[in-house]
């Protein structure tokens, strides 16, 4: 770690979003779409509290970041899926500079938002 501790607190969570006047019902992390920014630069340690409140199992996978498998975010592959209810709490540095995105690797819930 080189560079500065970030926090942060992510849920998902079942919400409603305006698509240009049309709500509809959907799960995001947090309650928009797109989602919460989190800024890190490459070299800080990066802390997030998360929360599923889904009703099943999600994951969030931080996209492109070279990453300890434990803290990638693939169901099944190298991190486990957090339950319906669960919490998880991920800790890593940041490797890679750049823009990156954050998404969860659970079956359709990429595709809901």
């Amino acid at each position: 770690m080189t560079g500065t501790l970030r926090r942060f607190a992510l849920t998902a969570a079942p919400t409603q979003v305006d698509l240009g006047g049309t709500v509809v019902d959907t799960w995001a992390y947090g309650s928009t779409l797109p989602g919460m920014v989190l800024r890190a630069t490459a070299g800080d340690r990066v802390q997030v509290a998360f929360r599923n409140r889904l009703p099943e199992p999600t994951s969030v996978h931080w996209h492109g970041l070279a990453i300890r498998n434990d803290m990638d975010g693939v169901p099944g592959v190298t991190t486990p899926e957090t339950p319906a209810g669960g919490n998880f709490a991920f800790d890593f540095v940041v490797p890679d500079p750049g823009t990156h995105w954050f998404h969860p690797h659970t079956g359709l819930q990429m595709d809901r938002g």
